[in-house]
């Protein structure tokens, strides 16, 4: 089956300022590749054997060959995203995967697509190097946890927005990363599932909302030369508050007790006038 979407030679990547022809050539013959190979493999019954289905985790590869549909979904989805001008970037880990796959394919399968003429490389010995475009395309590569055997197990647990890295259970794959309105990502494929419940976004409304009140507090005390921050809402989760107001102010704070957060250590000159500069745009924007 060709699929003359895949086949145009400058669709893909065609506005990334990091990708020579050489690879995006690479990339577009891989793509059309592991597309018709996992419709043939459907044909013939043999999914399991697609190429697409043998590069995800090995954890989900027997569910996943039974959910073949979905997984073409967000291939389709990665491919569509790269033929756009400044590709916007995975909305769900499933395409995170997607993107990870691909480029590995391309690089495994480069040497021969050149030999059978599918790609023009001066040296087809030499391969092709995406890792600069990679840097600037992909924010993070938490989907390479899923390959560690290190971390099995990871995927039994819906690890959650908690972490700072998408859900890693299977359904999670399909979860959206962009719950909370930022449209950066585009939009996921219409089989991925909204991320999180009515509960669960109810608590981390609770969350933000305890984060941006603590965040203030917390730059005033340490401008102040104060250690212990209480809490205006008490149920909010005190560990989580502690890591996300650190992460945004760049300070070490920790739990105190169930109400109140504390700093870590002295706070130097620099990020002292940091944080009065932050305090002041609080003030400008409020």
């Amino acid at each position: 089956m060709t699929v003359e979407w895949f086949e145009d030679p400058v669709r893909l990547l065609r506005f990334e300022p990091f990708v020579d022809d050489a690879v995006r050539r690479a990339i577009t013959a891989a793509a059309e590749l592991v597309w018709d190979d996992l419709l043939d493999c459907v044909e013939a019954d043999t999914v399991g054997d697609a190429l697409l289905i043998g590069l995800l985790p090995r954890q989900f590869r027997d569910r996943a060959a039974g959910d073949w549909r979905r997984w073409l979904a967000t291939f389709t989805t990665v491919v569509y995203k790269l033929g756009q001008p400044a590709p916007p970037p995975p909305a769900t880990m499933a395409e995170q995967l997607c993107v990870g796959a691909l480029l590995h394919y391309t690089e495994t399968a480069v040497v021969d697509l050149a030999r059978e003429g599918m790609v023009d490389l001066d040296d087809p010995d030499d391969g092709i190097d995406v890792d600069v475009w990679v840097e600037e395309y992909l924010t993070d590569v938490d989907h390479e946890l899923l390959y560690d055997p290190a971390l099995d197990g990871i995927d039994d647990v819906v690890t959650d927005h908690q972490y700072g890295f998408g859900r890693m259970d299977y359904e999670g794959m399909f979860a959206v990363f962009n719950e909370h309105n930022d449209t950066s990502t585009g939009a996921p494929h219409p089989l991925a599932p909204l991320r999180m419940t009515a509960a669960e976004w109810e608590t981390e409304q609770r969350l933000q909302r305890a984060v941006g009140s603590a965040a203030v507090a917390a730059a005033l005390a340490a401008v102040a030369g104060a250690a212990r921050i209480h809490l205006t809402d008490d149920g909010a989760d005190v560990e989580l508050v502690a890591h996300r107001v650190g992460s945004l102010l760049g300070l070490r704070l920790r739990a105190a007790s169930p109400t109140a957060i504390e700093l870590v250590g002295p706070v130097d000159a620099a990020t002292h006038d940091k944080l009065a500069a932050w305090l002041d745009d609080q003030d400008s924007t409020t």
